[in-house]
């Protein structure tokens, strides 16, 4: 008779967040990525020194290294153009 209300889904967890950004980049998804960095840029932040601290991590890998580097620019060139936020670019080497 009375149905529950679903849960509201709070923010994603880190590895969600990233998963959701580095396919969004994959996909050429650029309004998608903006918006994703837009509405949790803060959170992006707070991951970003560990994405590109395992980037390193794969320097033994070249063509992963190589993949995961192309999203990590792809988030940090979207905070750039989107948001006017060059940290990122900075942080990442850019």
């Amino acid at each position: 008779m009375f149905k529950r209300k679903p849960a509201a889904e709070g923010p994603p967890g880190p590895d969600r967040l990233k998963s959701l950004l580095f396919d969004s980049v994959a996909r050429g998804q650029k309004a998608e990525t903006a918006a994703l960095c837009r509405q949790h840029h803060e959170a992006i932040w707070g991951c970003w020194p560990g994405w590109v601290f395992f980037l390193m991590q794969l320097q033994s890998q070249p063509d992963k290294a190589k993949e995961y580097a192309t999203s990590l620019r792809g988030i940090a060139d979207a905070m750039a153009e989107e948001m006017g936020d060059k940290r990122f670019l900075n942080a990442f080497g850019g």
